[in-house]
Order: structure tokens, then sequence, then C-alpha cells
């Protein structure tokens, strides 16, 4: 089964010094799943996550996490 780029999005959740919560979200992913009920040990999923599409709705904390020391998106 193919994973469509335009209906999924991974979600995240980071929390930070015990009282602040940053969600984002990483639109368009790829992949494919590969289901084998008779042999679960058979079944997998890849996936790609773009990172350079990264949206935290604040454009420095992206543009900050998008750098070496986290994602090194270039």
């Amino acid at each position: 089964m193919e994973i469509k780029t335009s209906n999924s999005t991974v979600n995240f959740t980071i929390k930070k010094l015990f009282f602040l919560t940053v969600e984002g979200k990483l639109p368009g992913v790829i992949g494919t799943v590969n289901w084998n009920e008779n042999d679960l040990s058979t079944s997998n999923v890849e996936l790609q996550i773009p990172l350079a599409n990264l949206d935290t709705k604040n454009a420095k904390r992206n543009e900050h996490l998008k750098q070496k020391d986290f994602f090194n998106v270039a």
C-alpha cells in the first residue's frame, strides 16, 4: 500500500523546560506499507519524511531546527 503525500503528515511535540510545549508537523510523507497478515515478520513500513517542510508555526524556530545542530537539512 502506498502512503499518499497529500494525505500524510508526521506531527510531533517537544516538551521544554517543564512548562513549554512546542508542536510541529512534517507534511509530505512518502512511503509504503507492506503487510502480510499470515507472517507479520515479513511486514514492514518504509517512510521518507522531508525535513525541509518542517513547520512549528515559528519561522525562526523552523530555521534553527533545520541547522546543523538539529536536523541538518542542507
